[in-house]
């Protein structure tokens, strides 16, 4: 058990993420992350004759004014803003949310493609279908977020060059989404707008647990995010890699309450060092 355990430490324990690395922010400058993305997608060819990236899809990370920041994004492009709300089109009825999705993605191609109009893509509830886990999911409805899934990244791979169609999404985590969207012509970028919430940062710890493949025993995300409030996610992956170290060095073959307090310990005692 002792070298499962092992097999999941990193080769170097840092403390840190290894997929993906979200940067503490010492102030939220939204508006200026903000303006500097309106200005590349106004000026697309001058940014791309210059090498600068332009944002195919716009993803606002944290517990912030998501609504507002679209909102104002959409003002400034002087585009029309079409909200697709992917929770209203999951439908477990074989083939009924495909061809709702279908149809909504016909939709955009008309006033994107076909038009010419400057379409803002609101992807409403991305992070309901596109977890990166579906842990509570039956198989049915895992085979339908996967289907929906499916459809929207082929969407995004369409529209990619097209210069009238942007899409944008709010997420509590980039972390619980499906890296398929994380991509250099998907979701490609990134403006967080807010640290994780409570409820966020459960999930963060469930899903951190899940993915290290150790036996955690009696650890209670939800009172753990509690006293998590003002870490990234960064700050919460640390805290279950060093559990499972401090589990290593003492022999035990499962990760116990003891072992992820004194993690959250030491972590939290370091961040205060430092902030």
């Amino acid at each position: 058990m002792l070298c499962l355990i092992l097999a999941f430490l990193p080769g170097c324990y840092d403390g840190g993420f290894t997929k993906r690395k979200v940067n503490r922010p010492t102030s939220f400058n939204i508006s200026q992350e903000i303006e500097k993305t309106i200005y590349v997608l106004n000026h697309r060819e001058n940014a791309k004759s210059l090498g600068i990236m332009v944002p195919n899809g716009i993803l606002l990370v944290g517990d912030g004014p998501a609504d507002e920041i679209i909102n104002n994004i959409a003002d400034k492009l002087e585009a029309d803003s079409y909200d697709c709300s992917l929770r209203d089109i999951l439908d477990f009825w074989i083939g009924s949310s495909e061809r709702s999705i279908k149809k909504s993605i016909d939709e955009i191609r008309t006033f994107g493609v076909t038009a010419g109009t400057k379409t803002l893509v609101v992807l409403d509830g991305l992070d309901f279908i596109a977890q990166r886990d579906h842990a509570d999911a039956s198989g049915d409805a895992i085979n339908e977020y996967r289907s929906m899934m499916s459809i929207l990244l082929k969407a995004m791979d369409e529209f990619c060059d097209n210069i009238n169609i942007t899409f944008i999404a709010h997420v509590p985590s980039a972390y619980l989404l499906d890296e398929e969207f994380i991509k250099e012509m998907r979701f490609n970028r990134c403006i967080r707008i807010g640290l994780p919430n409570e409820e966020t940062l459960e999930k963060l710890y469930q899903s951190c647990i899940v993915q290290s493949g150790a036996i955690f025993e009696d650890i209670d995300c939800a009172q753990f995010a509690q006293q998590s409030i003002g870490f990234t996610e960064l700050e919460v992956e640390a805290v279950v890699k060093k559990a499972i170290l401090i589990a290593f060095l003492d022999e035990s073959e499962t990760i116990e309450l003891v072992h992820f307090n004194k993690a959250f310990y030491d972590l939290s005692k370091r961040m205060q060092g430092k902030r």
